[in-house]
């Protein structure tokens, strides 16, 4: 009975808006409870995870959006003459590439404190609801859970730290390397083999 309930309560219903290209972009609109309980659970944990992240992710618990666009242009302006790189970074459909075991593990090492919840809202299927269909919630965290950026900024943060270019300053799942050709292109092949595990 408790799984059936889980399904509802920390499933969603979602709203298909149209893209540019004719393509369907669904959003998840989760329930009110479960959205409230999980800012609550993201607000008592983000000091220590925000100190555990930065310098590198700059996503959660910072106003690091600015901090990264001036990090990058000065990185830039200072190596103007030198040979060195940029690569862009950004993970296709990224809070739902991550597996759900994955997240567990991470939340119970990195959050114990909101473990319980976090295994509640995702040691089991979720529903997805549009009209009468149902879509089962799998893999990831679900779009508009108010912990989906902690938890998938937990879960690459070792990713990161692996990282040995010069520059290496992380929004969420938006990333850029800066450096040598050499370093820059190990970092990419580096973060592709580690994001596969």
């Amino acid at each position: 009975m408790l799984e059936i309930i889980c399904r509802i309560i920390y499933g969603a219903r979602l709203c298909a808006l149209l893209k540019k290209d004719g393509g369907l972009r669904p959003i998840a609109i989760g329930s009110t409870f479960r959205r409230i309980t999980a800012k609550i659970a993201c607000g008592s944990v983000k000091e220590e995870i925000g100190e555990y992240l930065k310098p590198k992710q700059v996503g959660f618990n910072t106003n690091g959006c600015e901090a990264a666009v001036h990090t990058c242009r000065s990185y830039v302006l200072k190596n103007r003459k030198r040979c060195k790189i940029i690569l862009k970074i950004d993970f296709k459909n990224a809070f739902n590439c991550v597996e759900r075991d994955i997240l567990l593990k991470t939340i119970k090492e990195r959050a114990p404190s909101i473990y319980a919840f976090m295994w509640q809202c995702y040691s089991s299927t979720s529903c997805l609801f549009f009209g009468y269909e149902q879509i089962p919630s799998q893999v990831g965290a679900q779009q508009g859970d108010p912990c989906g950026p902690m938890a998938f900024s937990l879960c690459i943060q070792p990713i990161i730290e692996m990282i040995a270019a010069e520059l290496n300053i992380w929004y969420l799942d938006d990333g850029t390397l800066g450096g040598d050709l050499e370093t820059v292109l190990n970092d990419f092949k580096l973060l592709i083999e580690e994001c596969k595990k």
